[in-house]
């Protein structure tokens, strides 16, 4: 396929602009537009084992809603995760997260104390993980821009991406995991201008758009 060539060598071209080995990217038969970093492409939960290899997972549904400079600026935000260390960094935070949905997801098998600790849990580590992202969310975009030298790609895709959200999750959206939420190039469990809050994953469409202005004004 024509658009697979395209990611196969434009994931070649930015991971070599930033000395990285190219990642693998997997395409996800997703409707719902997802773009994230993985260590684990079969599943949304990540591992920080230091011997695997970080996969990009790109949604059918991304690729068919973005143009190709665009999809190129959300490949090089990926690569730009990879090349800050920041998968294996918030794969740590994310652990008690991961455990938490573990706890909750087995409604017939769990008590209510096991439920109640679970979401206590949950609580807990998603304010770790959301103050740790929003920031490296925002390095990753201003990575982006540096490697495709057009910031306002990355713009676009971000205001097509939240233009598609729809106002409440599909059936594919509801099977991914808050953790996977968490590394979404763009929140797939609520509106993007929500970057306010205390649990929020990811700054506000407002905040990164500003800060892609401003690199393009540079």
């Amino acid at each position: 396929m024509a658009e697979t060539s395209y990611i196969d060598s434009s994931a070649e071209r930015l991971a070599r602009q930033v000395g990285i080995a190219t990642p693998t990217v997997r395409i996800d038969s997703t409707a719902t537009p997802l773009a994230y970093t993985t260590y684990r492409p079969d599943t949304s939960i990540i591992n920080a084992d230091r011997d695997e290899t970080p996969v990009i997972v790109l949604s059918t549904g991304l690729i068919e809603t973005l143009s190709q400079s665009e999809l190129s600026a959300v490949l090089a935000h990926e690569i730009g995760h990879i090349a800050n260390d920041d998968l294996r960094l918030i794969s740590v935070l994310l652990m008690p997260l991961i455990a938490a949905e573990t706890l909750t997801e087995d409604e017939g098998r769990t008590s209510n104390v096991f439920e109640l600790c679970g979401h206590h849990l949950s609580f807990i580590a998603l304010i770790g993980v959301s103050i740790f992202s929003r920031g490296r969310e925002l390095a990753a975009d201003r990575a982006a821009a540096v490697m495709t030298g057009e910031p306002a790609a990355l713009a676009s895709a971000l205001e097509t991406l939240d233009e598609s959200a729809t106002p409440k999750p599909t059936a594919d959206l509801r099977d991914h995991a808050r953790s996977t939420n968490a590394i979404n190039v763009l929140p797939t469990l609520g509106p993007a201008n929500s970057g306010t809050g205390p649990r929020s994953t990811h700054p506000s469409l407002e905040t990164r758009l500003e800060q892609l202005r401003s690199l393009a004004r540079s």
